[in-house]
Parts: structure tokens; sequence; C-alpha cells
């Protein structure tokens, strides 16, 4: 069966638009992860720049999980 270029357009853009969610699904389980091992650190009190360095969270991120942490409390 031969497809027409229309049908082959939306067949490209479904596949286009399921990788790019199955991609962000992925960083954001990775992120979490870090996320995770972020919140021991801190409960371990290691160094914020260790942490940083071990997980490659930026300082921003370090400072909301800081944050996110301490409104918990």
């Amino acid at each position: 069966m031969m497809y027409s270029n229309f049908t082959e357009a939306i067949r490209r853009k479904f596949e286009e638009a399921w990788l790019a969610g199955e991609t962000k699904g992925k960083y954001e389980g990775i992120l979490e992860g870090k996320l995770e091992d972020a919140r021991k650190m801190l409960a371990k009190q290691l160094p914020e720049d260790l942490i940083m360095e071990i997980t490659n969270l930026s300082r921003e991120q370090l400072d909301e999980l800081k944050a996110e942490l301490k409104n918990k409390q």
C-alpha cells in the first residue's frame, strides 16, 4: 500500500511527537533520581559543592530543593 504525502507527513509528525514525549519522560525520571540522591546527601550534611558535582544539579536547582525540604519541616 502506498502512502500519500499527507499521510506520510502525519505519520512522521506522530513519531516525532511520540519520541519527544518519550525523551521528556526519560529526562524527568533522571532528574527525579538526581533530586532524590541530593535529598539524601543533604540529610547526611555533605558539602553542597560536592552534591552539585556528583548530581550535576545547578546551584539554583539545589537551592530550590533545600527550600522545598525546609518547607516540609
